[in-house]
This record gives structure tokens, sequence and C-alpha cells, in this order.
């Protein structure tokens, strides 16, 4: 993990900012979300699908509900611990956008709601991050 990436005080602002929900009542109502119109008509139905910086991981949850083969990570190890204690299966792990353990080409589809804006200074880090995790197409 790119350990010099992580800001603390970010970091603490987001264990405070998701301390107060849970997986299932930040999933209430998502089936009727126009985001969920759109990921559905999209994200592969049977490929490997990565949510970075998935927070409590409700759309990981909503998602391998559905029927995907999804995972997320997320770099605030406490939001982690906090979304597993409530779904001890849910496959959200810790790690950092800027640099995943994945091996090269090894998703078919990413997605990242809410993520970029964070990171003003290295978000050419993150988007190299993806593509080099994200099989290669030639048309799309």
């Amino acid at each position: 993990m790119y350990k010099q990436y992580i800001d603390i005080e970010q970091k603490k602002f987001w264990e405070e900012s998701w301390k107060n929900f849970t997986v299932k009542e930040l999933m209430t109502g998502l089936e009727n979300t126009d985001l969920w119109k759109i990921l559905k008509k999209y994200l592969p139905k049977n490929g490997r699908i990565l949510e970075g910086g998935c927070g409590l991981g409700h759309w990981v949850k909503f998602l391998s509900d559905k029927g995907y083969d999804i995972i997320g990570i997320d770099y605030v190890e406490d939001v982690i611990k906090q979304a597993k204690n409530e779904f001890n299966d849910l496959k959200i792990f810790v790690g950092n956008v800027l640099k995943t353990d994945f091996p090269d080409n090894y998703f078919d589809s990413y997605i990242s709601l809410g993520v970029i804006e964070h990171f003003e200074n290295d978000a050419v880090l993150l988007l190299n991050e993806a593509k080099r995790i994200l099989k290669q197409v030639e048309n799309y």
C-alpha cells in the first residue's frame, strides 16, 4: 500500500463520516436510483468487478445480492471492520486505489463512486492503476 499517499486527517474524516451508518440502511432505495439503472446496463454480469473506495461496501453488497462478482477496497480499516461486523462475508478489503495488490488485467469492470475528486494531486496515479488492473479491450 502507498502509505505516503494516505492523508491521516482525511482517514479520520472518513472514519467519522461512516460510523453513524449501516450497510443495510445505505442499501435502502438503491434499487430505484438512476445509478442502478446505469450500472445494470453496463456492468458485466459474468465478469469480475472492483469498487475502488467502497466505504462501507453498500454497493458491493447490493450488487453481490444481484449476482455480480464484485469486491471492494477502501483504505480506512475501521470502516471495513464496521461493515464486516454487519455482514462478515462481505467481500471488501483494506486497500489503496493508488496501488492495489491485484494483477494486471484482472478486472472486467471498475466502479469508483465519489473517490477521484479526493485525489486532486494524484488523479493520474489513480487512473493509471485502474487501467493497469482492468482487462484491456479494443472496442467498447
